[in-house]
């Protein structure tokens, strides 16, 4: 098995971005997930430095991936499709802690969030929005400042 402490970034490391809980209950699939190719950890580590790392740096504020990499078995065991770039280690899926909603250290940023959605939409956010709606606004504000080429928000 890999070293899943292998550091990918300042904040993330191979084990964050392999983890599976399907895997973890697929004793067949676990030895496939957490032993990717090369380049599956190459794109991994492009996606740490150039994506999650400087979205956690700006943020200031830790990011929990609940997906990363899914070798082929695990994508199909949870219905993935087959083009998905998890397949590639080129996506994650990432929330914040509830945290970010009420700590003082991150009110600036959530006020300046909340600012430019509504110089861009034209209406202030509902006061009931989550934690991964300032994620996902964030980072569609963003995104040309980030290597990010899709955000999908799941509600």
């Amino acid at each position: 098995m890999m070293d899943l402490s292998m550091s990918l970034s300042e904040n993330f490391t191979l084990g964050e971005l392999l983890r599976s809980d399907t895997a973890e209950r697929h004793e067949k699939l676990k030895q496939e997930q957490y032993n990717p190719p090369p380049e599956i950890v190459e794109n991994l580590q492009y996606l740490a430095r150039t994506a999650l790392q400087p979205i956690r740096s700006l943020l200031g504020s830790p990011l929990r991936i609940s997906s990363g990499y899914r070798c082929p078995g695990i994508n199909e065991l949870v219905g993935g499709s087959a083009t998905s770039q998890h397949c590639l280690g080129e996506a994650a899926d990432c929330s914040l802690a509830p945290g970010f909603l009420t700590d003082p250290a991150t009110e600036a940023f959530r006020n300046d969030i909340a600012s430019s959605v509504q110089s861009y939409l034209g209406k202030p956010l509902r006061p009931d929005v989550s934690q991964d709606f300032y994620l996902f606004a964030y980072l569609c504000l963003h995104l040309e400042e980030l290597d990010v080429d899709q955000v999908i928000h799941e509600w």
